[in-house]
């Protein structure tokens, strides 16, 4: 059958950010955030912002084969 391209592939990391420290690597693919499906990078970016501060929220990630949870603090926007 034909598969919806869904997801944001993660094509960098700040170092110490949060993505690094809920350990997303370069290539990942995030397929949802907070159990809500990521359409894509727009996407996944909107999400994360819409999130409060402080939280801390479930990333269902693609890596290869793997199917992984990673749990994403979210953090004020740096201005």
């Amino acid at each position: 059958g034909l598969e919806t391209a869904i997801g944001a592939r993660v094509r960098g990391l700040v170092q110490n950010g949060p993505g690094a420290v809920a350990g997303l690597k370069v290539g990942d693919i995030v397929v949802s955030v907070d159990g809500r499906t990521v359409t894509g990078p727009g996407h996944f970016a909107w999400l994360v912002a819409s999130t409060r501060p402080g939280l801390t929220v479930p990333l269902l990630v693609a890596r290869g084969r793997e199917r992984l949870t990673l749990s994403l603090g979210v953090v004020e926007a740096q201005k």
